[in-house]
C-alpha cells in the first residue's frame, strides 16, 4: 500500500467509526524547520475542534508490520483521550483584549524557516527568530496553542513592536524559568535513577539545563530579562549554551582547552540522531560572556576558546 493509499485507507476507515454526522479530514500541516506533516482531524456535529493526529509515523507502524486495524483503534484511542469537551468561541479570538494577556514567544531557525517567516510577525536574534503564539490552555494532557500570523495582527490593529512589548511581560510571569543541574534533572523525571559513577562523571564537567516550569519553547527563556547574567553570576564564569532543542539550552561553564569544533560536531550528531526534524533549535553552540554581558554565535569556523 503506498502512502497515499494508507491516508485514504486510514481515513475511510475511521469515518466508519462514527455516524454521519461526523466528518473526517485529512490536512497538510506546516511545521517547524520547513516540515509538513499529514494530520487527521475528527469534527462532530456540536463541536468546532478537534486534535490533530499525525499519520507519518503511522504509516513507518504499518511498513514495519502494524496491522491497519491495531493503528485504527490507536487512533481512536488518541481521539477519545484527548478530544475537546466543548467548542470554542472565536469571537473570544478575535479581540484583542481577550488574548492579549495569553501573548507569548517563542524561538526557531530563522533561516530554516524562511518561508514560514514571510507569513508571520517576528523579530530576528542571532540565527532565530522571535515568533509569537498564544497559549489558549496548558494542562498535563498537552497545551492549546495558535501561532500569531500578520492576518492577526491586521484585525487585532496592533504591531509586532506591541506583540513583543506583551511578550516580554507574559511569557516570563507564565512560563517560569527552570535551571537545573542535568543529572539531578533527570533522576527526577526518570523511573530508574542513574548510577553513582554517572554522577560522579556529571559532576568534573557540570551540565545544567535551561528550560521553563512547563518546558514549553523553554528555549526562549534566553530572552528573559537578565536571566543569562544570574545565571553567569551563580556559576561565577562564561558559559557556552548548546541548543538542544527548541524546548531547552544545555549550560555548559567554560573550561580550559574547550574545542567548538567537537561541540558543533556532537550537537550535529544529536540532532540528526536523536531530536525530530521540527525541534530542533540549531546546529552550533552559542558564548556568554559574563564580563560583557552579551551572548554571541559560536559558528564552526570558530574553533577554540
Amino acid at each position: 500500500m503506498t502512502y497515499q493509499q494508507f491516508l485514504t485507507e486510514i481515513q475511510l476507515q475511521i469515518h466508519s467509526l462514527f455516524d454521519t454526522d461526523v466528518t473526517v479530514q485529512l490536512h497538510k500541516i506546516q511545521k517547524n524547520n520547513g516540515v509538513t506533516l499529514d494530520g487527521l482531524t475528527i469534527l462532530q456535529k456540536d463541536c468546532n475542534i478537534s486534535p490533530t493526529i499525525y499519520l507519518n509515523d503511522y504509516y513507518k507502524e504499518y511498513q514495519a508490520g502494524k496491522s491497519i486495524q491495531n493503528i485504527i483503534l490507536h487512533i481512536r484511542e488518541i481521539y477519545r483521550a484527548y478530544r475537546p469537551s466543548s467548542s470554542v468561541d472565536v469571537a473570544f479570538f478575535t479581540n484583542f483584549e481577550n488574548v492579549r494577556h495569553r501573548i507569548l514567544f517563542k524561538l526557531i531557525h530563522y533561516q530554516k524557516n524562511e518561508e514560514l517567516l514571510k507569513e508571520i510577525p517576528h523579530f530576528r536574534y542571532l540565527d532565530f527568530a522571535v515568533v509569537f503564539y498564544c497559549l489558549l490552555s496548558s494542562s498535563s494532557q498537552g497545551n492549546a496553542t495558535i501561532l500569531i500570523r500578520s492576518t492577526h495582527l491586521s484585525y487585532w490593529n496592533v504591531s509586532a513592536d506591541e506583540l513583543y512589548s506583551y511578550a516580554l511581560e507574559n511569557t516570563p510571569a507564565q512560563l517560569p524559568a527552570d535551571f537545573e543541574p542535568l543529572m539531578p534533572l533527570l533522576n527526577k523525571l526518570m523511573p530508574m535513577p542513574f548510577p553513582a559513577d554517572s554522577m560522579e562523571e556529571e559532576s568534573e564537567t557540570p551540565l545544567y539545563v535551561l528550560t521553563n516550569k512547563a518546558r514549553l519553547y523553554g528555549a526562549s527563556c534566553i530572552l528573559y530579562p537578565n536571566l543569562l547574567d544570574s545565571i553567569a553570576d551563580k556559576l561565577t564564569c562564561d558559559f557556552y549554551l548548546i541548543p538542544s532543542s527548541i524546548h531547552e539550552f544545555l549550560i555548559l561553564p567554560v573550561l580550559p582547552g574547550t574545542c567548538i569544533q567537537d561541540l558543533n560536531a556532537m550537537i550535529h550528531e544529536v540532532n540528526s540522531t536523536q531530536v525530530e526534524e521540527e525541534e530542533i533549535l540549531s546546529d552550533h553552540a552559542y558564548f556568554y560572556s559574563r564580563s560583557e554581558k552579551l551572548l554571541t554565535s559560536m559558528p564552526e569556523e570558530r574553533t577554540t576558546i
